[in-house]
C-alpha cells in the first residue's frame, strides 16, 4: 500500500459553495495515486452527487444546521471518502436517476443511506485499466 501521509478529515459548513473544497481534495488524493484525467473527474463528480445528497434539507439554504463531516482516505489503489452529516432524522433524499447510474457507471462501490440520526455515504474508485 502506497503511503501517502495519511487520512485527511474536513468538517464543511453546509453550504453547496462549500462543495469545491471538496471536490479539490479528492482530486489530490487522485492525482497522488496516478489516476488519469478521466478517473480524477468521475471521483469529482461523484464527490459532488453524495455532497449534494447531504445538504437537502430546510437548514442548508442559509447554512444552518449540522456541518457534514469528510474522511479521505488510500485503501491499496483506490481512494475512499466517507461523507457524514450528523443530526438528520429519518432517510437521505433519494439520488436522481441520472446521478444514481453516473454514480453506477464511474465508482468502484458507493451507498447512501441513513445510520442512527446521521446521513451518511462512502464512495471507493480506483483508476481504470489503461486501454
Amino acid at each position: 500500500m502506497t503511503d501517502l501521509g495519511g487520512d485527511v478529515v474536513l468538517s464543511l459548513p453546509p453550504r453547496s459553495s462549500h462543495l469545491r473544497i471538496a471536490r479539490l481534495t479528492a482530486s489530490s488524493f487522485a492525482a497522488d495515486l496516478g489516476f488519469g484525467l478521466d478517473d480524477t473527474e468521475d471521483l469529482r463528480v461523484a464527490v459532488t452527487e453524495l455532497c449534494s445528497a447531504l445538504l437537502h434539507d430546510e437548514r442548508s439554504h442559509d447554512g444552518d444546521g449540522p456541518r457534514i463531516e469528510l474522511h479521505y482516505r488510500v485503501d491499496g489503489d483506490r481512494v475512499v471518502i466517507e461523507g457524514r452529516r450528523p443530526g438528520m432524522s429519518g432517510a437521505p433524499p433519494e439520488l436522481d436517476p441520472i446521478a444514481r447510474e453516473l454514480l453506477a457507471v464511474t465508482t468502484d462501490a458507493h451507498s447512501l443511506e441513513a445510520q442512527d440520526d446521521d446521513w451518511t455515504f462512502i464512495v471507493r474508485k480506483g483508476a481504470s485499466d489503461p486501454a
